[in-house]
């Protein structure tokens, strides 16, 4: 966190695992600094949104199906 700068953002990738983990509630909850995640499908991304309780960024990152 302390490389965090203008140019250099850190951006935690969040599975249906890492719902409960401390720092990823941490983010959700506005006690991070860090208001951006990758999230490994819409689910986690709806699940997020519901316990939202600040804005964030929240990118889902494609299926290996449409990458390849």
């Amino acid at each position: 966190m302390k490389a965090t700068n203008d140019n250099f953002h850190l951006l935690p990738i969040v599975s249906a695992d890492d719902l409960n983990d401390q720092h990823v509630q941490d983010i959700i909850n506005g006690k991070s600094k860090l208001s951006s995640l990758v999230v490994t499908d819409h689910d986690v991304q709806t699940a997020i949104e519901k316990q939202m309780t600040r804005d964030l960024e929240i990118t889902v990152m494609p299926t290996a199906e449409v990458r390849a």
